[in-house]
């Protein structure tokens, strides 16, 4: 099964405006459980996870220049409701450690909602599951979440990997974030590879060694 990752994201990129939004955003995600192929407890670990980041390393309290400066650049144009909200962002500290981590909570189900899992895949390309899970790291890019594997979306195309992953997946160094090799997988850059994404690039038939060179340069700069 595929997923609407576009839908996905869009519910969750304004999922910050207000409680509602995020609440709307919350319920949203819970009902994608089945088709991302993920228990309660996958998601909850995920979310908890980001939740205890953003609680360990905490929002640095504000300086008062900051404050006077982040509420002289408050956008024109916002509600009382919007404006009051920011000013308990910029005075209590315990507030905004909350809304930061559950910002970060539905960035890491956004983050899960743009990967399939390893039965995904194996039903996508009519394999066994056991075969997918050989191939990743090898021809295949996938990530540990929790127990499990989850394999980006941005490496298939019209339902079949993407050509030429066999040479770029042990490319990718260890040790990158899954959105950092996304990015780097997906951005095009006007210099390089006729100003395609390296996706872009494979998909057209080009060769998978320049996008490994791209890397190489990438990780040395």
């Amino acid at each position: 099964m595929r997923v609407d990752a576009g839908k996905t994201n869009a519910s969750c990129m304004h999922a910050h405006t207000n409680p509602m939004r995020y609440a709307c955003a919350m319920t949203a995600l819970a009902g994608l459980l089945d088709d991302l192929d993920l228990s309660e407890q996958d998601l909850a670990d995920a979310m908890r996870e980001a939740t205890a980041r953003t609680s360990r390393d905490g929002v640095g309290p504000l300086t008062a220049g900051m404050a006077d400066f982040l509420a002289r650049t408050t956008p024109r144009g916002r509600t009382k409701a919007t404006t009051r909200t920011v000013e308990r962002i910029l005075a209590d500290r315990a507030y905004a450690e909350q809304l930061t981590a559950q910002h970060e909570a539905v960035r890491a189900a956004c983050d899960l909602a743009r990967s399939l899992s390893t039965r995904q895949v194996a039903a996508l390309l009519g394999r066994a599951t056991t075969t997918i899970t050989r191939a990743a790291g090898r021809t295949l890019y996938a990530y540990s979440e929790g127990r499990s594997l989850r394999f980006p979306t941005w490496q298939f195309h019209d339902g079949h990997p993407i050509p030429g992953l066999a040479m770029v997946v042990p490319a990718l160094r260890e040790g990158l974030t899954p959105a950092t090799i996304e990015a780097r997988m997906t951005t095009p850059d006007p210099e390089l590879l006729d100003g395609m994404a390296p996706t872009q690039w494979l998909i057209a038939g080009g060769d998978p060694a320049e996008v490994v060179q791209q890397l190489s340069d990438a990780d040395h700069r």
